[in-house]
């Protein structure tokens, strides 16, 4: 895939605190070099952002690895 595409997927059990949403965003920082096309590039705006978030939106500008969600 290229620059500018993405991915978006379906989250059956998203997490419903910013604690468990922890880990996840920062697998998601480590991956990706913007969360879904939104400019989330800090840990604690992508951990806001999956909060309860049943669609992830993934993509970015570098190489294409998962990065974010959205709402």
């Amino acid at each position: 895939m290229g620059p500018g595409a993405q991915i978006r997927l379906l989250v059956e059990r998203p997490p419903r605190t910013i604690e468990a949403a922890q880990a996840i965003a920062a697998e998601h920082f480590a991956f990706c070099d913007e969360s879904a096309g939104q400019g989330l590039r800090d840990i604690p705006k992508i951990m806001a952002s999956l909060v309860d978030a049943q669609t992830w939106t993934f993509g970015g500008t570098g190489p294409f690895m998962p990065c974010d969600a959205s709402l």
